[in-house]
């Protein structure tokens, strides 16, 4: 009979094991969160550069407010994204301060990285408060 009750607690141990292995392996292949506020924005010797971009979501999908500076500081602008697990992409109405008026990104832990426009440079903005706080 002992044998049979040291089995069964093996096994019943076995199992635990396994369920947790797999439980945290499916955690660690989710999906990160994909709003919040996300910048590179920084002031340098004189001026102001670098972006901000914060995602945001509502009844009717996602939205990102962004705001560029070379320089100079543009305007804030709003545009619906489109959102796919982590990845991100909208089209501003109009360029303004930033590289180009598209958007394509992925957030990657606690940053977002991307590229304006279908040749522009790699950018990397971190998950933080925005610039203005």
């Amino acid at each position: 009979m002992g044998d049979v009750k040291g089995h069964r607690v093996a096994k019943f141990l076995f199992l635990v094991c396994l369920v947790l292995a797999f439980g945290a392996q499916a955690a660690d292949k989710s999906e990160p969160r994909i709003t919040g506020m996300f910048s590179s924005m920084r002031f340098g010797t004189e001026d102001l550069y670098g972006d901000e971009i914060f995602v945001v979501y509502s009844d009717t999908g996602y939205f990102a407010v962004v705001q560029c500076a070379r320089g100079g500081v543009g305007r804030p602008m709003v545009a619906p994204a489109k959102v796919s697990g982590a990845s991100i992409e909208f089209t501003l109405d109009e360029e303004g301060s930033c590289d180009a008026r598209r958007f394509r990104g992925t957030v990657i832990g606690n940053k977002l990285s991307g590229r304006w426009g279908s040749d522009g440079a790699a950018v990397t903005l971190r998950r933080k408060s925005s610039y203005w706080q």
